[in-house]
């Protein structure tokens, strides 16, 4: 599974400022952001890429937790990356998320990953099924 996370970051003059300046500051003053590319310019810029390779799926966690992103492009797409979008999406109401599946259309991709939904709503109807035979 390969997606990338989009994330605004801040316009390269600003960046280039930033590096003049940090030649005058003392080395005994530390910056108040540990880390830079966590540092969000809503208003425009280049976007952010950052692709997490498949088999990450705590790292995939970590990565929605700490850039917020606001939209997910997922390259090659299985059902447990996807719940898992489905999960933070619902734990974080208030962050905005976008979710967007790149494939080809009528291809072998495409009818595998349809496939695993009509194989995962299958599961799931003979669940309730089955629960409600045991109330």
């Amino acid at each position: 599974m390969r997606f990338g996370i989009v994330q605004y970051k801040k316009h390269a003059k600003e960046e280039e400022h930033a590096s003049s300046t940090r030649n005058e500051i003392p080395e005994n003053v530390e910056s108040e952001n540990s880390n830079d590319s966590e540092n969000v310019d809503a208003r425009g810029g280049d976007p952010l890429l950052v692709i997490v390779p498949c088999g990450e799926r705590y790292n995939l966690i970590r990565q929605l937790e700490s850039f917020e992103p606001p939209i997910v492009i997922l390259y090659h797409s299985d059902l447990v990356t996807l719940r898992l979008l489905e999960m933070y999406k619902a734990c974080n109401n208030d962050k905005p998320l976008t979710v967007y599946i790149v494939m080809y259309g009528k291809s072998n991709e495409e009818e595998r990953y349809l496939c695993a939904l009509r194989k995962e709503q299958i599961a799931f109807e003979e669940l309730v099924r089955e629960q409600g035979v045991r109330i």
